[in-house]
């Protein structure tokens, strides 16, 4: 619903200037770099229009673009966080093992300690 303000104010302007454009058919000499150049008003309306209008869908575009690269960015960052985890919990993993190693190790001397010292 929301998205569809903008569409129906958009559509009204340029009824508008449309209209406008219709009424306004005087002739009026526009200078433009040194040339002059007969045109009716309303043209000059609806091209002033147009103009703005082309303006505000560039930059809607590059908006869009903008958001677009700055979702795939998070995208990577998230999968470069996802496979540090992964390589962090791997680490983990490992030393827990070792540990494991060093205690069973430790353990397999006590008792050999305790055997020869018990015969």
């Amino acid at each position: 619903m929301k998205r569809n303000i903008p569409i129906a104010i958009a559509g009204i302007l340029f009824l508008l200037i449309v209209a406008i454009s219709i009424m306004n058919t005087t002739v009026v000499a526009l200078n433009l770099l040194g040339a002059a150049v007969n045109v009716p008003l309303g043209v000059i309306c609806f091209g002033a229009y147009a103009v703005g209008l082309s303006g505000i869908l560039a930059s809607r575009g590059t908006v869009k673009i903008k958001e677009k690269i700055s979702e795939q960015k998070q995208m990577e960052w998230q999968k470069q966080d996802d496979k540090l985890g992964k390589e962090v919990m791997n680490d983990r993993i490992k030393q827990l093992d070792a540990k494991i190693l060093t205690l069973e190790t430790a353990l397999k001397s006590a008792l050999d300690k305790k055997k020869k010292s018990d015969s």
